[in-house]
Parts: structure tokens; sequence; C-alpha cells
């Protein structure tokens, strides 16, 4: 089994295959090498990142495949954790910021 055949079994929707290899590509796995135990973390963070952009699509269709917004908000939940579990920045972490400062 290659990174990509096992990112692509990872994931329950079909996403284009060169969106998976980018992913694989920007976490520094080759798409052809063979999977192996080592690369679990990896892969499955080019996963995580695979669902935040599915997330940030305005609509997914392909095919007979439609995405709602309920499915939205769990592949985030699931992108969360994975990033969480890894230790790596989470996008969807609500992080205070501040809109203002008083003068007194």
């Amino acid at each position: 089994m290659t990174n990509l055949e096992a990112l692509q079994a990872s994931l329950m929707y079909p996403v284009e295959e060169a969106k998976l290899k980018k992913a694989l590509f920007d976490r520094d796995l080759d798409h052809l090498d063979d999977y192996i135990k080592s690369n679990k973390r990896l892969v499955d963070l080019a996963m995580a990142d695979t669902l935040v952009i599915m997330i940030n699509t305005p609509q997914i269709q392909e095919g007979g495949f439609q995405m709602a917004l309920t499915d939205k908000s769990n592949l985030m939940k699931v992108a969360s954790a994975i990033y969480l579990k890894y230790g790596e920045m989470d996008p969807f972490a609500n992080t205070p910021f501040v809109s203002g400062i008083s003068p007194w």
C-alpha cells in the first residue's frame, strides 16, 4: 500500500487525487512510497489538512455526492482531534485576541 492509498483509505469522502498528493507532498511524503508505520503521523496530518480543504470549500459536489453543513462540522471535529493528538496548531481553535484597548 502506498502513502496515497493509505490516505484515500482514511477518508470517508471522495477527494480529487491531486489534492491528496499535494497534502502528502506538503507533509514531506511521496505519494508513491510504501506506507509504513512511521509515516502514520504524517499521513494522519495530511488527512486533517485535506479535511480542512473540504471544510473551506463553499459547496462540495462530486458526481452524485454532495456534502451537507452538518458533515462539515463533523469533519471539523475530526480534523481538530488529529491536530491536537499530534501537538499541531488547530486552525479551528477559538483563540482569544485583543480587539481594542481601553485608554483608562
